[in-house]
């Protein structure tokens, strides 16, 4: 009974410390615009060493979850085609099954009004080493468009 007690302790211990500000991910995202009201949204995720994450398509036997981006529906911005990953970071291997430096995912939008708007999306992963995964983690997140944002056509 005492070994059940001291691990999960143990393991109570490793989750916790892996609090919001020691996560071993750190997503964050900007826009660029393409062309007339076309923007791409740059969303970057920082990984820290022994850690890695999964893309959006895993191939057979990755441990942990693909990555999934989803956009809350918003009938003043159109998503154009797919988001796109890839590898980031200096050193890291583009064609490895997962991201260890660091990723980079590209959503291509466009402003359909000229009134101010907001995109909400959420960030789905799982963090890994080659013996652990933390349990799936979620991240919200809102990019704003004002009016000085939409250019005439």
């Amino acid at each position: 009974m005492k070994h059940l007690i001291v691990i999960f302790m143990l393991v109570s211990g490793v989750f916790s410390g892996f609090s919001q500000s020691n996560h071993p991910v750190t997503w964050t995202f900007e826009t660029k615009a393409v062309d007339s009201n076309v923007f791409n949204l740059i969303i970057k995720a920082e990984i820290k060493e022994l850690w890695h994450i999964y893309p959006q398509k895993t191939s057979g036997g990755a441990l942990g979850m693909p990555t999934q981006i989803t956009f809350e529906e918003n009938d003043t911005i159109e998503l154009i085609g797919e988001t796109e990953g890839k590898a980031a970071g200096e050193g890291s291997k583009p064609n490895a099954p997962y991201f260890s430096k660091g990723a980079v995912f590209i959503q291509k939008l466009k402003l359909k009004t000229k009134t101010a708007s907001k995109l909400n999306f959420k960030v789905r992963y799982m963090a890994c080493t080659n013996a652990m995964c933390l349990p799936p983690t979620t991240k919200q997140f809102t990019v704003e468009f004002t009016e000085k944002d939409f250019k005439k056509e």
